[in-house]
């Protein structure tokens, strides 16, 4: 598979959440990397793009976990009617 085309299935996968297929994506590029010459322009250039794609994905992820991490912390706080009642008494006793 081209460079290009592993950096837009990358995209594609980290904009859809799907970070387990985008780690398999992220070991294919750098084998893409890898198998170009070294020292020439081809690979620099790669090697900067890549750089790129792997911030952008950086920030998503993030952007996505703070996402995330804030839903949690909202379903954590019910409104005042939904939460259960507080026992009126003791729940247990002592018998004997």
């Amino acid at each position: 598979m081209s460079g290009t085309r592993i950096a837009d299935e990358l995209r594609r996968a980290v904009s859809a959440g799907l970070y387990r297929k985008a780690e398999g994506l992220l070991a294919e590029l750098r084998r893409h990397l890898d198998s170009l010459p070294a020292g020439s322009a081809e690979r620099e250039t790669a090697l900067q793009e890549a750089a790129d794609l792997i911030e952008w994905a950086r920030r998503v992820t993030l952007a996505a976990r703070a996402a995330a991490a804030a839903q949690l912390a909202n379903l954590a706080v019910l409104p005042a009617g939904y939460r259960p009642a507080a026992p009126e008494r003791h729940t247990w006793e002592i018998v004997g």
